[in-house]
């Protein structure tokens, strides 16, 4: 049986979060929270109440450890954010996160209910530290992980008019361009070798 904590939205689709040294995707940051999870249990007994189930079938339980909600302690870590849509139980716990810069509020991301309809009026959460370019950061990498290596992100275009033009992770359109290979769009590994091909870097 599949189960999640009730109240907790659980990321879909690829996941980042740009910290101030590095881009983490989803699978570094599942290992992170399941890493602080476990650290966080230590082998004690989960006591778990199901209370329903979401539109996928799966199980909604609310656990605890020695009477602590789980749930809450994720949240006020930083690992998981208020899924305030359902319920505004965890609003304290994620406000000390928050405040705290914990988990994920040490850098930038973008709530898991927005990622599937992200766009340049998405709004970035984190610390106000950020780079002014963390959205176009994160929504890059993502479009990046197509590439069929992960050295070799460099898109090269060929628009309406037929020009060739390469796009780098960072430039304004990077993540709207799709890699059409009908339409004979290439990846490159670096910018000499897109100009030695005959393309043009982008204007922005």
């Amino acid at each position: 049986m599949t189960s999640r904590l009730r109240a907790l939205p659980w990321p879909r689709g690829p996941t980042s979060t740009l910290h101030r040294r590095s881009l983490q995707t989803k699978p570094l940051l599942h290992h992170a929270k399941l890493s602080h999870a476990a650290s966080y249990s230590a082998g004690r007994e989960w006591d778990c109440d199901l209370n329903g189930q979401d539109r996928y079938g799966r199980s909604l339980a609310t656990c605890f450890i020695e009477g602590e909600d789980v749930a809450g302690w994720m949240v006020r870590q930083g690992w998981a954010l208020s899924f305030t849509k359902y319920s505004h139980s965890y609003d304290s716990n994620e406000m000390t996160a928050r405040e705290a810069r914990l988990g994920l509020w040490q850098g930038a991301f973008i709530a898991p209910w927005d990622w599937r309809h992200r766009n340049k009026k998405t709004e970035v959460l984190g610390a106000a530290s950020v780079p002014v370019n963390a959205q176009s950061i994160l929504l890059g990498a993502v479009s990046a992980a197509a590439a069929p290596d992960p050295n070799c992100v460099i898109k090269g275009n060929v628009n309406r008019k037929g020009e060739h033009i390469f796009h780098s992770p960072g430039q304004l359109n990077y993540s709207k361009i799709a890699m059409d290979k009908g339409l004979g769009e290439r990846w490159f590994c670096t910018e000499a070798e897109a100009e030695a091909a005959g393309w043009r870097k982008a204007a922005r």
